[in-house]
């Protein structure tokens, strides 16, 4: 599958599964005189209007941009939403609306064992569709740190889901909702800080078609500009696909840039800007014009992709500066890190991508004169990849049983289940494949356990690129070139539509909440994170065509930024700098390079955990997510230099625990390599492994 990106310029590559300042209330619209709010000039004086696109990018109409000579005829005015606050009790099913009193979290513990969670509570399945519940959270504050884009579905009236008081840093205002309902998102209560955008594919390729009839009018068919803008609109057609030729021609880059800015801030409303970016380039590439006749169309395209892509956000980013309003890169694409560097967390200089890196192999990204590290370098923002699970699970057992309800147990790991079954989420039934012979074998169980884990290795992968090929233990740590970037993830609340996958076939469906939760917590703690549906507004509990009903999953991703945030912000205004530790590399060894082997029990035997820590302050982070949601297992922490001294942390079923300790003052800082995490994994052997894979526990 493939990543996405947010006010996003990026590639997407394959997958296993996909403080603001706060401005006055009016903000001053710098842009130039608009027709309907929606009207840019362009440099020979001429006005166009912007038709918005959907929420994939395609387009609204026919034509995205058209010339014209006055302002367009007014449309009749879009009802204003309801003004009342109260949601409804029921959806349109008469399913009662899920509820609960919003939950005020504790901060940290000393050296106990944890009876009870002080960062967690329970929290039941939404079970009314089309709704999500925000009620069912306090306000609560995110770091500015590592934002969290909310791209999701938006309930009316808008007063009954102020998202950005409830975890989102920024909100993606899209051109429809805006047609939609004008008030939603304005100027007025959207600052440019707060605001992301994507710009898919097929609305960048259509912007090119336009913008070669505008210029061939003028200069002819035969202009190099010309040539590539109709190429990138439409090129040839290979087995009955229209591909599109990516553009590295620094001057019909410079052409297609200056619209591709007025069309970011016409989705956004009123010229008024946006902080992220992505563009979203990923559907049917085709090597650009100069390379057109490499045989090796694969490998061309990919690198002519991110040619494209480093050369427009850097052509983008001067634009918005010199309006003064600077835009960050958030990268739609797995971008650094080829092949199965990432999911294996290789920590081999190898598998970066080596038409990003420079001649110098121990400074690979830091001597690196590609546009796209260029673009990351004077911009900033955040990279890496965005692939979402393909498979998600109930709340039955991962695994086959005799008949006197017994694991069956093969090679020393439990067998996972191998048959077909309907398993219960959200108030739903949900399908769920057993074995796949469609996709080498695979088990759904299996490949939706691992999903956790994969994310752990993404993280440490990224962090071995972003510090130019050398092991990041610590938060500063990290290439010159990256100083302003971080990794970014994105997360869909429901499974991937693309094929390659046990269960796909039956379409969209709910994320696992213990999933989903765990998920948004480390991807928080490490990155930016990106809510992709792009749906709404709605009115709460109604019927929709199109999409899936159960909203369910995103009250438990909000639940997770609640959790992770209540620990997170504290401790990043009190350390500007801290180590971050992993006790699994992940993947590599037990896989021998298949990360989906059937019964390889990876995930039996080792749970997800990190931590961060900076003097005295530790937060762990733990989620043995491979466990059937009857069972408990502890997590017993020490630390080498503090004889006697012990933290018990629960395991609960399948829930991630997270939790802050407060270090004896015998500690002045603590090193992840000092820590030891003694379990007893689901075949009984009980392990103890140091706090840092690099530094192994004897």
């Amino acid at each position: 599958m493939k990543p996405i990106l947010a006010v996003c310029i990026g590639l997407a590559g394959p997958g296993i599964f996909a403080l603001t300042a706060v401005l006055p209330d009016v903000v001053p619209n710098s842009h130039p005189p608009r027709a309907d709010a929606r009207t840019a000039r362009y440099p020979d004086g001429q006005l166009a209007v912007h038709l918005l696109d959907d929420q994939r990018g395609a387009l609204a109409g026919k034509e995205q941009l058209r010339p014209v000579d006055a302002a367009p005829p007014k449309k009749n005015k879009t009802p204003e939403p309801p003004t009342a606050a109260e949601l409804p009790r029921v959806d349109f099913e008469g399913t009662p609306l899920t509820s609960s009193a919003p939950i005020q979290l504790g901060k940290s513990q000393a050296n106990a064992r944890l009876a009870r969670p002080v960062n967690n509570y329970d929290f039941a399945e939404q079970k009314a569709k089309w709704t999500v519940n925000l009620n069912r959270f306090p306000p609560f504050e995110s770091n500015s740190r590592f934002p969290f884009i909310y791209d999701g579905p938006l309930f009316l009236p808008k007063s009954s889901f102020d998202i950005l008081s409830r975890g989102a840093t920024h909100v993606y205002p899209l051109g429809r909702i805006r047609e939609r309902h004008p008030s939603y998102f304005t100027a007025q209560n959207l600052p440019r800080q707060k605001r992301a955008v994507m710009i898919g594919d097929f609305t960048l390729y259509k912007i090119a078609g336009i913008q070669a009839d505008r210029l061939a009018a003028k200069v002819g068919e035969s202009d190099p500009r010309v040539i590539r803008l109709r190429q990138l609109n439409a090129g040839p057609k290979v087995d009955g696909v229209v591909k599109h030729r990516m553009v590295i021609h620094p001057e019909t880059i410079d052409y297609l840039a200056w619209y591709l800015w007025d069309e970011i801030k016409g989705q956004t409303g009123q010229g008024v800007g946006v902080d992220l970016v992505s563009i979203d380039v990923e559907t049917d590439q085709y090597p650009a014009v100069e390379n057109a006749s490499n045989p090796n169309v694969h490998n061309q395209r990919i690198a002519d992709q991110y040619q494209m892509l480093g050369l427009l956000y850097r052509a983008v980013g001067k634009l918005a500066a010199a309006e003064g309003k600077p835009i960050r890169i958030m990268a739609y694409s797995d971008g650094l890190i080829e092949g199965g560097g990432k999911l294996w967390n290789k920590e081999d200089r190898a598998f970066f991508a080596n038409y990003l890196t420079g001649p110098e192999s121990s400074k690979p990204f830091s001597s690196s004169t590609h546009p796209y590290i260029l673009a990351l370098k004077e911009l900033g923002g955040f990279v890496g990849n965005g692939n979402y699970s393909r498979c998600t699970w109930g709340h039955e057992s991962w695994y086959d049983k005799d008949a006197a309800g017994n694991y069956i147990i093969v090679n020393g790991v439990r067998q996972t289940r191998t048959t077909d079954h309907t398993a219960q989420l959200y108030g739903q039934p949900v399908k769920l494949k057993g074995i796949d012979s469609r996709v080498n074998n695979q088990k759904e169980a299996d490949v939706a356990m691992l999903f956790p884990t994969y994310t752990l290795s993404a993280i440490q992968s990224y962090g071995f690129a972003l510090n130019d090929g050398q092991p990041r233990r610590r938060y500063s740590q990290k290439a010159g070139v990256f100083k302003n970037t971080e990794m970014a993830e994105y997360l869909r609340h429901d499974t991937e539509t693309l094929g390659f996958a046990p269960g796909n076939e039956l379409g969209d469906r709910p994320l696992n909440p213990q999933l989903i939760e765990g998920v948004t917590m480390s991807r928080s703690a490490f990155g930016a994170l990106w809510l992709w549906s792009a749906e709404g507004p709605y009115e709460f509990g109604k019927k929709q065509e199109g999409g899936i009903s159960a909203k369910g999953p995103i009250e438990f991703m909000l639940k997770g930024r609640h959790r992770s945030q209540n620990l997170l912000v504290p401790f990043f205004a009190k350390h500007s700098d801290y180590w971050m530790g992993f006790p699994f590399k992940n993947f590599l060894d037990e896989f021998n390079g298949d990360p989906n082997r059937a019964n390889a029990g990876y995930a039996q035997k080792y749970p997800p955990i990190w931590t961060l820590s900076a003097g005295r302050d530790l937060l762990i982070f733990a989620q043995y997510f491979a466990q059937d949601v009857d069972e408990n297992r502890e997590l017993k922490v020490t630390h080498g230099k503090l004889p006697g001294w012990s933290y018990t942390l629960p395991m609960k079923g399948r829930e991630a625990a997270f939790e802050a300790v407060v270090l004896p003052e015998a500690v002045r800082d603590c090193d992840p390599k000092d820590l030891r995490f003694e379990y007893t994994d689901l075949m009984g052997t009980r392990r103890i492994v140091s706090g840092d894979w690099h530094y192994p526990a004897n």
